[in-house]
């Protein structure tokens, strides 16, 4: 099993021999070194300049190495925008980081989709004992991901491509509200006293509990007295 402390790892900012910085796309070389003194098949990245590479090569012996475009590291926000942006990058990662050997199946599928789209681009395929390892380079943030190759056969790969499709959709399914839940009283703009607003969306309750009506008031009539004229009678 690779030691997962290795299996996500980011390319350095300076030559690993000089210790100059890189400058934006300048060209220079990866490599990856098996760490004898650690049992658990774990990696030692280092990144050359190009006449460092040129110098040391000879004295070398690389598990896997290539050659790449230095990119300056991204900020935190426009990081956390790529990873948020790809379902399938988000969750290559969780899987990776948990590191249960029940996933490595679908690890590879991820890590096959996101070739397909470019995030990752894959440098290398080495053995190592029985297994076979796929080692792919993050095409924005330079980070390495080494994935196990589970030799799938053909009548494997649906039904974990069914799998993974299911992951991905429960991660981007909007949450469900729950059941007999009663949505909040929005109050209406300006209101300002909203027991009016209840006697007139409800008559009948202020009839009930004999609350004055909100009609406006008329003057009664006033009824008659002697005094007063009367109207002539129709003959």
């Amino acid at each position: 099993m690779i030691h997962q402390e290795w299996k996500i790892k980011g390319r350095s900012h300076a030559c690993c021999v000089t210790g100059r910085p890189f400058v934006e796309n300048e060209p220079f070389y990866t490599a990856l070194f098996e760490d004898e003194s650690d049992e658990d098949d774990s990696f030692i990245r280092r990144d050359y300049c190009l006449a460092a590479w040129q110098q040391e090569r000879p004295n070398l012996h690389p598990f896997s190495h290539w050659r790449s475009l230095y990119e300056p590291p991204q900020s935190e926000p426009a990081r956390r925008e790529v990873v948020e942006k790809e379902g399938a990058e988000s969750l290559l990662r969780r899987l990776i980081d948990e590191d249960d050997p029940l996933t490595e199946n679908t690890r590879f599928i991820l890590a096959l989709m996101l070739e397909r789209k470019k995030n990752l681009r894959e440098t290398d395929s080495r053995s190592l004992g029985s297994a076979r390892l796929r080692i792919y380079e993050h095409a924005k943030t330079g980070e390495v991901f080494i994935i196990r190759d589970p030799q799938l056969k053909l009548d494997q790969l649906e039904s974990i491509q069914r799998e993974v499709s299911d992951l991905l959709a429960s991660r981007t399914a909007p949450p469900t509200p729950p059941e007999n839940e009663t949505p909040p009283a929005v109050e209406a703009p300006g209101s300002e006293n909203p027991s009016a607003e209840a006697t007139i969306a409800d008559p009948s309750a202020a009839e009930a509990t004999g609350e004055a009506s909100s009609a406006p008031d008329y003057p009664s009539p006033v009824p008659a007295t002697p005094d007063s004229p009367q109207p002539p009678t129709p003959l």
